[in-house]
């Protein structure tokens, strides 16, 4: 007979023999842990929904922005999985990225304001599938509720009119108060080639004054950070940057606003046009 110290034996007895045979039986009879599996995410879903915090809506947030000049970060799901340390498609994590990510979301600039996007089941969201997707994002994300401070944000969707919760009568004049944002100004996009050609084809910055461009890296946009902000640097304070380089974006509006311009990420904005 087998002693226990065999590694065969270890399979048919043993401490672990019996959370094996959990298992096994789980794997066969999933139907019977589904209860269990409903009770756990109605829980967490509950847990976040109760520490989520205020969020302006999309309308307030555009006022806010044109009224007061300021600048604005977005945080997603890119954002938010950064800062737990994890990489996304476009942006390998790194310890420096995540840090300032977390320390923004708590930040207390007068001229600057994060937005985030509202909970599910404290806005009215008239996209089905959006909602879905958010309601599955913070049920893995959750920790993310974590790095966020007790006070009002603004909504990440402001520049998402189609996509948002705002009735469908509202979206074009929602698009016109987006374009007052730079009436008559020199703006300044930091963003990749693909944004800059649909930049040039697109009519909703006919309305600049001017545009110029920095050139951002389709990938991994932290990786020249340095270089973003020194080339940034170089224009009037007067100018407008409309930032479209995804989580540096974030980074790069709150050091902008730091150094007296005014910067707003705009994220994928002419996608969420069309």
């Amino acid at each position: 007979m087998p002693s226990y110290a065999d590694p065969a034996s270890r399979h048919l007895s043993g401490p672990g023999a019996q959370w094996r045979k959990t298992l096994r039986f789980s794997a066969r009879n999933t139907r019977s842990f589904k209860p269990l599996y409903r009770c756990i995410n109605e829980y967490f879903f509950r847990y976040i929904r109760d520490r989520y915090p205020e969020v302006l809506t999309e309308t307030q947030t555009l006022e806010q922005i044109l009224t007061r000049k300021i600048s604005f970060a977005r945080y997603g799901d890119g954002e938010f999985r950064l800062c737990r340390g994890k990489s996304i498609a476009r942006q390998p994590a790194s310890p420096a990225i995540s840090r300032r990510l977390r320390e923004i979301l708590h930040s207390d600039y007068l001229n600057f304001a994060v937005g985030v996007p509202p909970f599910p089941d404290k806005a009215r969201i008239t996209d089905t599938n959006m909602s879905s997707y958010y309601k599955k994002l913070y049920f893995r994300e959750w920790e993310s509720v974590h790095y966020m401070a007790n006070k009002v944000y603004l909504s990440s969707w402001v520049f998402w009119p189609y996509h948002c919760n705002l009735p469908r009568e509202e979206v074009h004049a929602h698009i016109g108060q987006i374009q007052r944002l730079w009436q008559g100004r020199d703006v300044t996009f930091v963003c990749n080639s693909r944004f800059e050609k649909t930049v040039s084809s697109s009519e909703i910055f006919d309305n600049t004054k001017s545009r110029s461009f920095v050139r951002a890296p389709d990938k991994n946009a932290y990786g020249q950070y340095d270089n973003l902000l020194r080339q940034s640097g170089g224009y009037s304070k007067d100018n407008l940057f409309l930032l479209a380089c995804g989580p540096t974006a974030t980074i790069l509006a709150y050091d902008l606003s730091a150094k007296g311009y005014q910067a707003v990420d705009i994220g994928n904005l002419l996608k969420h046009l069309l």
